[in-house]
């Protein structure tokens, strides 16, 4: 039994059509409690929208670009990517997709606004004065900040702050058959949010 389970997970993942031109892609993870990434592609005639992207890695990239070859397309392909939040596991290959294919960058105005917040200057060092005041000693609070992702990855956190879209609360989003409506549902990041499709 154990070695049929090893042999499942070794097969390379296939996209799955959830519904008609709307997939669902898997990009591996680093993270061993996580695994992986639920990513989306939707597609119509002239539009590809790809939902969230995975880490910032070769690993991350040839998985989605194979996948995405699976349903015929390549990451050059690509006209917006959506992605619900700032965590670096759905962001990580924005900057990179974005400069292959010139795709639209489309997030919601509350998360584009809290990437901002922690990139700038100023939240840094009200974050420091903070942290001394509370006691932590310079050197650790300089590894946390050479650890955090908006410094490790910071022309990527600098683009999510300047989307082609910033998406609000009831905003549609149209492509071919679909119309989705965007729903901030805020708790696992600031401007998180969620796509529904009332028809479907």
């Amino acid at each position: 039994m154990a070695s049929n389970v090893r042999k499942l997970e070794a097969e390379p993942y296939k996209p799955k059509e959830i519904f008609p031109n709307l997939y669902k892609l898997r990009i591996p993870l680093p993270i061993p409690s996580l695994r992986y990434l639920n990513s989306y592609l939707v597609k119509a005639k002239d539009q590809c929208l790809l939902i969230d992207t995975g880490m910032c890695s070769n690993a991350a990239f040839n998985e989605l670009s194979r996948q995405l070859a699976e349903i015929g397309f390549q990451p050059q392909n690509l006209t917006e990517i959506l992605v619900t939040h700032f965590h670096i596991d759905h962001v990580g290959l924005t900057s990179r997709l974005r400069k292959l294919s010139g795709a639209k960058l489309l997030i919601s105005a509350k998360e584009s606004q809290a990437t901002r917040l922690t990139t700038s200057q100023s939240q840094w060092e009200r974050w420091v004065r903070f942290y001394e005041d509370a006691g932590i000693p310079t050197e650790i609070l300089e590894r946390m900040f050479r650890a955090t992702p908006s410094h490790l990855y910071s022309e990527i956190y600098e683009e999510l702050g300047r989307p082609s879209r910033s998406l609000r609360n009831g905003d549609e989003i149209s492509i071919g058959e679909y119309c989705f409506r965007v729903v901030w549902t805020p708790g696992h990041s600031p401007g998180h949010i969620c796509l529904y499709e009332p028809e479907r």
